[in-house]
């Protein structure tokens, strides 16, 4: 489109006598409307096996729950609820510029119900870090210790060293055909699928592709096909 654009306008100046750009054949959106950016169902699978056989459950757990990294990183074992299935975590509710160019936020601390299958791999990941610290399990899981995710040590890393060890994972060992970013879009749709709030599946991958997810659910399998054809 900026090439046909640009010698249009040489035309109009008379710098060009004509457009070559004009038969080209234009992209057409519609060809990638149903191109998927998540993984498929085997990869998943395959990505959750891997997690439980190299013991990295934390990551199957980041995978499943959709919650943003910046709020996974930080949680602490007496943020899960394992009876009733919730994790408690600090959602931003609020971020704006103020006239001296100071942000400001507020946030809230919500209860987000999470499938069974996230807590089943979260109990593995307990059972590892007590054996690792000495503790008994239910004294731990209702400790204020933070969910180690620093392998080899008794704390958690920052953000950017979790998404280090995850592309590690992905490239090093498991040789994976998809990238880091392809984990977060993944648990974001599922996140959407499980009626999650949209502010925070923005907050994983941002408000441009969560709105195109909100109005284009066709896209991404978010709908049930019925005789009607209409969109659950």
């Amino acid at each position: 489109r900026n090439i046909v654009n640009m010698y249009a306008y040489g035309i109009r100046k008379g710098l060009v006598e004509k457009n070559p750009a004009l038969g080209v054949k234009r992209f057409r959106a519609q060809e990638t409307q149903f191109e998927r950016d998540y993984l498929t169902d085997r990869q998943i699978y395959e990505f959750l096996t891997e997690c439980r056989k190299r013991e990295e459950y934390i990551f199957a757990v980041f995978l499943i729950c959709g919650i943003d990294m910046d709020r996974f990183v930080p949680l602490r074992w007496s943020d899960v609820d394992f009876e009733k299935h919730k994790i408690n975590i600090s959602r931003r509710m609020e971020g704006r510029k103020s006239f001296e160019i100071v942000e400001l936020e507020r946030t809230e601390k919500v209860a987000v119900e999470e499938p069974e299958m996230a807590f089943d791999y979260l109990k593995l990941e307990l059972k590892k870090q007590a054996v690792a610290l000495g503790q008994n399990e239910d004294v731990l899981a209702k400790s204020d210790r933070c969910i180690i995710t620093h392998p080899g040590t008794d704390r958690n890393t920052s953000r950017n060293a979790f998404g280090l060890r995850l592309d590690g994972l992905l490239r090093r060992k498991m040789e994976a055909p998809y990238r880091m970013g392809d984990i977060f879009y993944t648990s974001a749709v599922y996140a959407f699928k499980a009626e999650c709030d949209m502010p925070s599946v923005a907050s994983i991958i941002g408000y441009n592709k969560t709105m195109e997810m909100f109005r284009n659910p066709e896209k991404f399998d978010l709908y049930e096909r019925k005789k009607s054809r209409s969109v659950n």
